[in-house]
C-alpha cells in the first residue's frame, strides 16, 4: 500500500478531495550553516545582549555540557587578574600578548584544580521583622496568603528571646568555585575552602566571589585564606595564585577573538595554532589521547571534506571536516551564543509588520 492509498482509505482525506489527486512525498534535509538570519539580528534587544558580557547563567550552561571546559575558559575569558607577593598582575588572553604564555599557564591551572561555576541561591529579606501578635493585628499575615507573594515565604527566627518573622523572596545567582571532587586538598591550600562549591549557601552573604565582571572598575580581587604555613609553601610553589579575578567576554568578543586566532595562524607559511589541552583521554581511559588540540582551524587550499568556507580577497578558506581540533565544537558554541542573543517575535522589517 502506497501513501495516497493509506490516506484514503483511513478516511482522512474526505468528501472535500474527491476527484483531487494527492501524493505524500517525505523529505529529509540537513544543514550545517547557522539557524539565523540578518533580519532576526536587527534590533537593540539583540545587539545589547551581543555586546554585553555573557552573563554567569549562560556560562554555568556551557559548562553543564561535555564540552571541553580548557575550550570554553580560553573562548569566554578574556583576561586573567591576581596578585602575588602583593603585585597586581593582569595577563591578557590574546596570541600576540607579551605575557600569553603565562596567561595559557595560570588558565589551564586553574581548569586543572577543577574551576567550574554553581547555582546559589540566598534569601533577601524585605521589610521588617513582626512578632506573631503584629502579623494577626494588622492583617499582615492575611495580606500575605491571598496575595501574590513573587516566590516569597515568612522565615522565623529568635530575636531577643522573642520568635519574629520576616518576609524574604529568594534570589538565584551563579559563581565560579572549584569542583571539591577533582582537587579539593590543593584548592583548600592555595584559596582556602570557601572556594569549593556547594558550600557558599552555608557561608552567609560574606562569602568572597570568584569575579565575573568585565570592567575593570568593578573587579575586587578575592582573597584567599591561607595559613602562615600555607603562605610559606606558596613562595617556594610559582604557580600559587594568591587572588584572582576574571573577566568574562562579550559574544562580539568571543568573535573577534576567533579572528585574532585565525589571522596568528596564517600570518606566515609556517601554521602556529591557539591550543588547549584535550582531556579525552579521561573518558576513554588512554591518557596518551590527552594532547593539545588547536581552538580553531582554517585551511586556504581546496579539501573534499570540509564544514564551513568562506572567500576573502579572492582566496577560498575552509575549516576541514577531520582532524580539525575544536573546530567543530567552536562553531557550535559559536552559533548557540548568537542564538541565545535572539529575541522572540523577530521578523524581517519590511513589508511585515509586528504587533505586539
Amino acid at each position: 500500500m502506497n501513501w495516497t492509498e493509506a490516506w484514503t482509505s483511513a478516511g482522512f482525506l474526505g468528501a472535500a478531495t474527491a476527484g483531487v489527486g494527492n501524493t505524500l512525498n517525505p523529505t529529509l534535509s540537513t544543514s550545517r550553516g547557522f539557524n539565523f538570519t540578518q533580519s532576526s539580528l536587527d534590533n537593540a534587544e539583540f545587539t545589547k545582549g551581543f555586546i554585553s558580557p555573557i552573563n554567569m547563567a549562560n556560562v554555568s550552561f556551557f559548562m553543564a555540557g561535555r564540552t571541553s571546559k580548557h575550550l570554553l575558559f580560553n573562548l569566554f575569558i578574556e583576561s586573567l587578574s591576581f596578585q602575588r607577593d602583593g603585585k597586581q598582575i593582569t595577563l591578557i588572553n590574546d596570541p600576540y600578548s607579551a605575557n600569553y604564555h603565562d596567561f595559557t599557564k595560570a588558565m589551564n591551572l586553574l581548569v586543572d584544580l577543577g574551576l567550574t561555576t554553581e547555582m546559589v541561591q540566598k534569601m533577601n529579606m524585605v521589610g521588617p521583622a513582626m512578632d506573631q501578635n503584629t502579623l494577626i493585628s494588622k492583617n499582615i499575615l492575611a495580606t500575605f496568603i491571598t496575595t501574590p507573594n513573587r516566590g516569597g515565604t515568612l522565615l522565623s527566627k529568635e530575636e531577643n528571646g522573642k520568635t519574629v518573622y520576616q518576609y524574604a523572596v529568594p534570589e538565584v545567582s551563579y559563581r565560579f568555585c572549584f569542583d571539591p571532587v577533582v582537587a579539593k586538598e590543593k584548592v583548600t591550600q592555595r584559596f582556602g575552602a570557601h572556594f569549593l562549591c556547594n558550600t557558599m549557601a552555608r557561608s552567609g552573604d560574606n562569602m568572597p566571589k570568584l569575579i565575573s565582571e568585565q570592567k575593570a572598575a568593578d573587579k575586587v580581587s578575592t582573597k584567599s585564606s591561607m595559613t602562615a604555613t600555607n603562605k610559606s609553601e606558596s613562595k617556594a610553589n610559582t604557580d600559587v595564585i594568591d587572588q584572582f579575578s576574571l573577566q568574562i567576554r562579550s559574544p562580539q568578543e568571543v568573535f573577534s577573538y576567533l579572528g585574532v586566532v585565525t589571522n596568528y595562524q596564517l600570518r606566515n607559511e609556517r601554521k602556529v595554532f591557539v591550543e588547549v589541552p584535550s582531556n579525552w583521554g579521561d573518558f576513554t581511559g588512554q591518557k596518551s589521547e590527552n594532547r593539545m588540540l588547536p581552538i580553531f582551524m582554517i585551511n586556504a587550499a581546496t579539501s573534499a571534506g570540509k564544514i564551513a568556507t568562506v572567500n576573502y580577497e579572492d582566496v577560498n578558506y575552509y575549516v576541514p571536516q577531520v582532524d580539525n581540533g575544536y573546530s567543530s565544537d567552536t562553531m557550535k558554541i559559536l552559533a548557540q551564543l548568537v542564538s541565545i542573543c535572539k529575541i522572540s517575535g523577530s521578523i524581517p522589517p519590511s513589508p511585515a509588520v509586528l504587533v505586539k
